[in-house]
């Protein structure tokens, strides 16, 4: 219905929040799927903040599968999106 309704941002959190769920069932390949799916459509639509949330969220997937360098590549690419837009704030 999101989309439908020319949403994206209400649709890239649904999608980010549907990945936590997965997460937090254990089903982690599947959340990765759904943040990954929620990132694109951020940044289809230049959405810094979901962009930062996602990445966020893609990091944390990574540090889980202890895959730090690749958790450590998502996480700064996060702090890219999150300095220059002053909501570092809302992360701590």
């Amino acid at each position: 219905m999101n989309r439908e309704l020319g949403y994206t941002e209400g649709l890239s959190n649904t999608l980010n929040n549907i990945g936590i769920l997965y997460d937090e069932q254990g089903n982690f390949d599947k959340a990765l799927e759904y943040y990954t799916r929620s990132l694109q459509l951020d940044k289809e639509n230049n959405n810094k903040d979901g962009i930062a949330s996602s990445l966020n969220n893609i990091g944390l997937y990574y540090v889980s599968q202890k895959i730090y360098d690749k958790a450590l590549a998502q996480l700064i690419m996060m702090l890219a999106y999150l300095i220059p837009t002053k909501i570092l704030a809302e992360f701590t």
